[in-house]
This record gives structure tokens, sequence and C-alpha cells, in this order.
């Protein structure tokens, strides 16, 4: 602890400071995932629209200091090139089903059958279900999961995102099921 005034007003002042970078810092890496969910439930518009705002937000981040404006420019780089090529390589269309889910929507599936446990990934929002989509309609064709489930690995590994698929389980095999993994993303994280 500091004992001269100068040093506890400087060490008042950083803990603002931090608060307030750590609060910015959080807002852009949301707007990078809710851009990636996007791209991956093949919105591409929205996408484009959320590339932009992300853009500015990180310009503006930057003459603020809190991140470097290389770090900015390097960001909205891989960002862009990231909606181009996964716009351009998914020749399969598919959407998300469900995302975060309440605890009743859980006891429900459990009920169903659907699910077989109340520690879901999806009560934390650390999980999603996609499904691929023919003529508009939801698939349940086990290998068009297949073929998705190459595509979302390929942008999970160019990301740098580890994930879990659910048809890799081995007693419970769920098709629509992502998760990020337990020992990377602890509950309550």
């Amino acid at each position: 602890m500091p004992n001269i005034q100068s040093a506890k007003k400087r060490l008042r002042q950083s803990l603002v400071r931090r608060g307030r970078n750590r609060s910015a810092k959080s807002t852009i890496k949301t707007a990078i995932k809710r851009l990636q969910a996007s791209v991956q439930a093949k919105e591409f518009d929205a996408a484009r629209a959320q590339l932009t705002s992300l853009s500015k937000l990180l310009d503006q981040t930057a003459s603020k200091g809190i991140i470097h404006s290389n770090k900015a420019s390097r960001t909205k780089s891989r960002l862009s090139h990231f909606v181009k090529k996964a716009a351009a390589v998914s020749d399969l269309d598919f959407t998300v089903l469900e995302g975060l889910r309440t605890t009743d929507r859980q006891v429900q599936l459990v009920r169903q059958g659907a699910s077989r446990t109340m520690n879901s990934r999806h009560l934390t929002g650390h999980a999603v279900d996609l499904a691929p989509m023919i003529d508009g309609k939801v698939s349940w064709d086990w290998p068009l999961y297949h073929r998705l489930a190459k595509i979302v690995k390929a942008a999970a590994a160019n990301e740098k995102v580890p994930l879990v698929w659910g048809g890799d389980w081995r007693a419970f095999k769920d098709g629509p099921h992502w998760e990020l993994p337990w020992k990377f993303y602890p509950k309550g994280k």
C-alpha cells in the first residue's frame, strides 16, 4: 500500500482506469463473439453490419489508448477475412437452433429424453445447437451433420477456439450440439 499522498491518488486513478479499460475490452470481445455467431449462422448481411460497427469500436478504443492501434488493425483484418472466408467456404446452409437455455427449458428437455443432464453447457451460454438446412428446412439427416462438423471445426481451428462436438461423444451422440470445453471455459467464466 502506498504511504505518500500522490501515490495513493495514483492508485485510485489506476483502479478507475483499469475498470474502464476492462469494460471496453469486454465490449470488444462480446462484439467479436456476436460476429462469429452470425457467420456460423450464415447471416452474412448481419455479419457485415456487425463488422462495420466493430471496426468503429476498435478504432475508438485504439484512439483512447486502451488497445494498441496495430492490434485494432490486425483484429479488423482477421475478422474481415474470417467473414469473407466463411461465406465462400460453406456449401451447406445451417441455422442456430438453440443457445442459452433457461433451467425450465432444460428440465423439459431432460423429461423428453432430448438431454440427459441438468448440468448442460447451454445453461451457462457455453453451448449452441446448429442444424443443417436443406431447401430452407432443418434436416435431421446424420451425414449432413458430419459435413457441418467439418465446416465448423475448420472455422474453429482457424480462429483458435477449442470446440467439442456432440457427434463425437461415445454414449449419447448429439449431432446439433457444439460446446466450449470445460477445461478451457470452466463454469462461471
